[in-house]
């Protein structure tokens, strides 16, 4: 009888390992970690729960975050910031609803962030950014680099931090 049950310990045992690896995304080239527990906590503060991305294109020194309404709707919003050393900047708008796209920009471009969902990309001389609806959520990323505004961000990067989001 003990052995039997040591067997089925040991099944259980695998099988939550086996479910926590394959729940793991690996991180590609050119991509970083952050701290992903300052974003959750707060999220905790929202009546609405946004996915977050699972790695940046960039190595972060800094996170802030605010909790704000737009003016616009009236929504419940979150904005994290970003920061590198160099002063770069990747924020994340969060919505509850719609966002009021005001800056529509000329260079504007549709983008597949997933088989169902489509994003607008848009990028001038000060900023990329990349709007996108999901679940009733809607997700600005926006990068800006400090250094040399004519050398921005690869897009593809950006829609690739776009299409890592996860609850």
């Amino acid at each position: 009888m003990s052995k039997r049950y040591l067997i089925v310990i040991m099944i259980g045992l695998l099988s939550i390992c086996l479910f926590a690896c394959q729940q793991q995304q690996t991180m590609p080239d050119g991509y970083y970690p952050y701290d992903k527990e300052k974003v959750k906590s707060a999220i905790q503060d929202l009546s609405f729960q946004p996915k977050i991305p699972s790695y940046l294109p960039m190595e972060t020194a800094i996170v802030v975050s605010d909790h704000f309404t737009t003016l616009e709707t009236n929504n419940e919003a979150l904005d994290v910031s970003f920061y590198t050393v160099d002063n770069d900047l990747l924020s994340i708008q969060m919505v509850d609803g719609q966002l009021e796209q005001e800056e529509q920009m000329t260079q504007n471009s549709t983008v597949q962030i997933s088989g169902e969902v489509d994003g607008s990309y848009t990028e001038n001389r000060f900023a990329q950014t990349l709007y996108w609806e999901e679940e009733g959520i809607t997700y600005k990323l926006m990068y800006r680099n400090n250094k040399d505004s004519s050398n921005p961000m690869p897009k593809d990067k950006l829609i690739k931090v776009a299409q890592s989001f996860q609850s």
